[in-house]
């Protein structure tokens, strides 16, 4: 699935790798085992994940060490607010840079990427101004969950809106560079500065407020350093703005804003939609409760997935140029990494989830902890696919991503329809979503692996 404008011999044709050097060596072709070892062993390959891993363990001991404290001074229905405000934020999230921040580590020169750069800066803030006069429906929107602190709060989303589209757009640029000590010093940055905001806020006795604006905080700390390192190596990044360059951008990459995007906000929707039933139906406790559990249970996806899935797109991006059929052998690789990492933490979750929640963040979380082990295979099979996803945007794949996400929507609107239907408990409704997603994934998975066995038809 290629774009129309570009003939055969250009298709796929991914960033330049200009000053950063090309993949180092061939794989053997010995065997199986002997290709997935040198997939996932490459020296810069892991050098990188490692740098990316340790920055993203760095931030989340932060997050880690600070919960105990936090889950002390703000209640199970303060974190409703934040988990239904995220909810509305991450939905927002997608439409920020219409995805076209996704093509900057793909643009064919150094010079095409900037004109994507700035293109982000536009439509993130032209849709940021467009934003504020839906505020009041949104205000109108929470009002659905009984929630007036929710709505209340609503003037924070369009500076949130704004600085996680920059921070997107940025962070690409610095994964075209291959400057992940960049991202892996924003990482950081930003936890610090949610953690700090969030603590100090907390012990003034600003709640629920606190929580939201160190998630303002979270967002808006890491994209300053990102943009001062475009401004140092391009001197004239805006003064060289050029209308017509622009427009040249957002035609060449039209295909993430007309799919990818509506693909985005699906998968964003199908991840959020259960925080916003379990609100709707069951209250903001619950949600709090559901939506504490899920960051409980995501910890290793953001401690070590996010790090793998931008070093995979980079290495991916520069494979599909020069030899496409090495995308298959370390994408099982990965795969298969990721999962061996996984077992553990899912297994302790699964056996002492509540007594281990009760013990580290109190009684009042103790229920957490059950909705813990209910999401925990979920969380397992999430850290396995997600990272990977990032070859269908190389393989210009939209469509496919579309159809996946739409499934997952079906999958949280079908759970939530049968628990009404029937009267079920938010634990029954859980259930039902977690082994569906989990089937879905495993499903992807496969279809992916055996999808990726001749990728050079493709090209």
């Amino acid at each position: 699935m290629g774009n129309e404008s570009r003939g055969p011999e250009s298709r796929g044709r991914t960033a330049s790798t200009a000053g950063s050097g090309e993949p180092s060596g061939e794989l053997p072709t010995t065997g199986r085992s002997s290709r997935l070892v040198a997939a996932v062993t490459e020296a810069p390959f892991v050098r990188n994940v490692a740098l990316l891993s340790s920055a993203a363990a760095l931030s989340q001991l932060i997050v880690v060490l600070a919960i105990p404290v936090v889950t002390r001074l703000y209640t199970p229905d303060d974190l409703g607010v934040l988990t239904l405000f995220l909810s509305i934020v991450l939905i927002a999230a997608p439409l920020a840079t219409l995805r076209y921040s996704v093509a900057i580590p793909i643009a064919d020169t150094d010079e095409l990427a900037d004109d994507v750069l700035r293109l982000c800066f536009l439509i993130t803030t032209g849709l940021a101004l467009a934003m504020l006069p839906v505020l009041f429906g949104l205000q109108q929107f929470t009002s659905l969950f009984n929630s007036a602190k929710v709505a209340g709060f609503t003037w924070l989303i369009p500076l949130v809106f704004v600085f996680s589209g920059f921070y997107q757009a940025l962070a690409q640029w610095a994964v075209r560079s291959r400057d992940f000590k960049l991202i892996a010093t924003t990482r950081v940055t930003r936890s610090f500065a949610m953690v700090a905001t969030q603590l100090g806020l907390g012990f003034l006795g600003v709640a629920p407020l606190g929580l939201l604006l160190g998630q303002l905080a979270n967002h808006g700390s890491g994209a300053p350093r990102i943009l001062t390192r475009v401004l140092n190596s391009r001197s004239q990044f805006f003064g060289s703005f050029r209308l017509d360059k622009v427009r040249f951008a957002a035609h060449r990459f039209r295909r993430f804003p007309l799919i990818q995007t509506w693909s985005q906000l699906l998968l964003v929707v199908a991840g959020q939609l259960p925080a916003i039933f379990i609100a709707s139906r069951y209250g903001l406790i619950q949600a709090g409760l559901y939506g504490f559990a899920e960051r409980m249970v995501n910890l290793p996806m953001a401690l070590l997935g996010e790090s793998v899935g931008q070093v995979y797109y980079s290495e991916v991006a520069s494979l599909w140029r020069t030899a496409p059929d090495k995308i298959r052998a370390i994408t099982r690789g990965v795969m298969t990494k990721l999962a061996s990492v996984a077992v553990i933490p899912t297994a302790i979750i699964l056996l002492a989830g509540p007594t281990m929640f009760r013990i580290v963040f109190g009684a009042s979380w103790t229920d957490a902890g059950r909705f813990a082990q209910i999401l925990a295979v979920l969380g397992m099979a999430r850290l396995i696919t997600v990272p990977v996803v990032n070859c269908l945007n190389v393989l210009e794949l939209q469509a496919w991503q579309f159809g996946a996400n739409l499934v997952r929507v079906a999958i949280a609107v079908c759970a939530f329809l049968l628990a009404v239907g029937f009267g079920l408990s938010v634990t029954d409704f859980l259930l039902i979503f977690s082994a569906a997603s989990v089937l879905f994934h495993l499903g992807f998975a496969t279809t992916l692996l055996r999808y990726l066995r001749a990728p050079s038809e493709l090209r």
